[in-house]
């Protein structure tokens, strides 16, 4: 499999270079700096999307079939999908999924925010690999959706498990103890990457992540057989992703 980092804007990327992408995965700055203390960009919701639809744009202009994923927190999400609408076109968006995790909060003024938004938008003749999880239970409650199902049955769905739904309650965040953290304040655990790129990718595609931060994206795709191309304004970020694949 072939990987390729470029400390640069994405902007510089040719976007030739990428037409052949079957998942553009962005994970960007999550609103301007008001909003995003870590990685804001620009002094207002507008200057915000400006940037981030102009990458878009710029990134997917030679690709055809294609999926593309955008990760963004809560406060300006709304924002987001307007604005890929207006991109990718309303009748190809597939999912809006809500990664849900829990962890501890002081917050008094409101219920604590614990999931993040994932856009994804199918273009072309884009990839879904159906994924599935184990059942929690299969009720024997009468009028419940499994009420009155033999007993093989059961095992047999048991066994099978459920297909992925939009929101995702199985993969933690990731704390400061766990193996796998790179102390890159907006790591993503691999395990939720993972379940991206094999559900919107195939072995030997082309991954791209424009903003590769802690190279998760990267990692994910080279263990599951895809090939990859990132890149990242920030040297640390660049350091930090070359680092991580070293110890997955």
């Amino acid at each position: 499999m072939s990987c390729d980092i470029y400390n640069i804007d994405c902007l510089e990327i040719d976007p030739k270079v990428i037409k052949d992408c079957k998942l553009l995965y962005i994970d960007p700055p999550y609103g301007p700096k008001n909003i995003d203390s870590y990685f804001g960009v620009g002094e207002t919701i507008d200057e915000y999307i400006s940037w981030l639809g102009e990458r878009l744009r710029h990134l997917t202009k030679e690709m055809t079939d294609f999926n593309v994923v955008v990760h963004v927190d809560t406060k300006c999400c709304h924002y987001v999908r307007v604005e890929m609408d207006k991109i990718f076109g309303f009748k190809n968006f597939k999912n809006e999924i809500a990664w849900c995790y829990s962890g501890p909060s002081v917050c008094k003024s409101h219920f604590p925010r614990k999931h993040d938004i994932i856009y994804w938008y199918g273009v072309g003749k884009n990839t879904f690999n159906v994924q599935r999880i184990p059942y929690k239970s299969l009720s024997n409650a009468k009028g419940s959706s499994w009420g009155g199902i033999s007993e093989a049955k059961r095992k047999e769905m048991l066994n099978r498990g459920k297909m992925v739904e939009d929101f995702w309650t199985d993969i933690p965040a990731l704390v400061r103890n766990e193996k796998e953290k790179r102390g890159y304040k907006t790591q993503k655990p691999k395990k939720l990457l993972d379940r991206i790129v094999h559900g919107m990718s195939n072995e030997g595609d082309l991954v791209v992540d424009p903003m590769v931060g802690s190279g998760t994206t990267m990692v994910s795709a080279l263990d599951l057989g895809r090939n990859f191309i990132g890149c990242d304004t920030s040297a640390e970020a660049i350091k930090v992703c070359n680092d991580f694949a070293a110890i997955i």
